[in-house]
C-alpha cells in the first residue's frame, strides 16, 4: 500500500503526439536514478501491450516466478491504471492504439510521483533509432520481441534489485 496521504497525479493529457521539445528527446526527463522501496510485497508489475497473447506470455512468466501482475491494453489503460495500482515495475510495448508507449512512458518519468517506477520497453521494434527514444524518453531497459522468457525475468529482477 502506498504512504497514507500520497496521492500521486499524472500530467494533463497532451494528445497522442510527443510534443516537439520531447520529440527531439534532447535529454533523459524524470528519473535520474532515484531509489525507493518498492511497494508491494510481492511485487507488482504492469504489463502494458495491445497484443492479448504477449500480454499473457509475459503474465504467465513473472507469475511463475513469483511476482503479482495486473495487465493493460493500452498506454492510457496504463496511464489511468499507474495512479491506482503504483506498481514496482512496468513492461511496456511500443505501438499501441491511443496512447503509444513512448508518450506513456514520457508522461510517467515527468511526473514526479511516477518518475521513479522502472519500465521495462518490450517491442519489436529494434532499430538503433527506436532504442536510442525509448532510452531518452526515460526507457529504463528494452527487449526486443520474440524475447527469451529467462531475459525478460533477469532484467526485471535486476531493475527491481536496483531499485531496492
Amino acid at each position: 500500500m502506498p504512504p497514507v496521504g500520497f496521492e500521486p497525479t499524472l500530467p494533463p493529457p497532451e494528445g497522442d503526439a510527443l510534443s516537439p521539445e520531447l520529440r527531439g528527446l534532447g535529454g533523459r526527463p524524470g528519473y535520474q536514478g532515484r531509489r525507493v522501496p518498492l511497494l508491494h510485497d510481492p511485487p507488482l508489475v504492469l504489463v502494458v501491450d495491445d497484443t492479448a497473447n504477449v500480454r499473457e506470455l509475459i503474465r504467465v512468466n513473472l507469475t511463475l516466478e513469483g511476482f503479482v501482475v495486473r495487465m493493460a491494453s493500452d498506454g492510457q489503460e496504463a496511464l489511468d491504471l499507474v495512479s491506482e495500482l503504483l506498481p514496482d515495475l512496468i513492461t511496456m510495448d511500443v505501438v499501441m492504439p491511443r496512447v503509444d508507449g513512448l508518450t506513456a512512458v514520457i508522461r510517467l518519468k515527468t511526473n514526479p510521483a511516477t518518475a521513479s517506477i522502472p519500465i521495462v520497453m518490450v517491442t519489436a521494434r529494434a532499430q538503433t533509432a527506436d532504442r536510442d527514444r525509448a532510452r531518452k524518453a526515460g526507457v529504463d531497459a528494452y527487449l526486443t520481441k520474440p524475447f527469451e522468457p529467462s531475459e525478460l525475468i533477469e532484467t526485471v529482477r535486476n531493475l527491481l534489485d536496483d531499485r531496492r
